[in-house]
């Protein structure tokens, strides 16, 4: 996990699965992280709630989401200038795991 971290803050970008560990960890180090849900449809996870967490995250403008590879480009073209690496915005990160976890719009600002 150490490596992972050490790996996060030297790239310059990061491409990831949308769970809420790896999005936190790029979130942290100032990436808005590119993020391909896993998919019930391919046997990746039970159900697709990655797909949900993910959009309510990007509405909130967290992460990126691509969904094939044809996206990848676009989405990397369209990511703003890393930040400073600081703690994420707990207050706000909540917000959007609570909308996309209970169905509600993702939270302004």
């Amino acid at each position: 996990f150490a490596e992972m971290l050490e790996l996060i803050e030297e790239a310059d970008l990061v491409v990831s699965h949308a769970g809420v560990g790896s999005i936190i960890c790029a979130v942290r180090s100032g990436h808005t992280p590119i993020v391909f849900p896993r998919l019930q449809r391919h046997g990746e996870t039970v159900d697709d709630h990655q797909v949900e967490f993910a959009r309510a995250l990007e509405q909130h403008g967290t992460v990126r989401v691509a969904t094939d590879a044809a996206q990848l480009m676009p989405a990397i073209r369209a990511l703003p200038a890393r930040g400073i690496s600081a703690p994420a915005d707990a207050v706000a990160l909540n917000s959007a795991v609570r909308a996309a976890i209970y169905g509600e719009p993702a939270p302004a600002g």
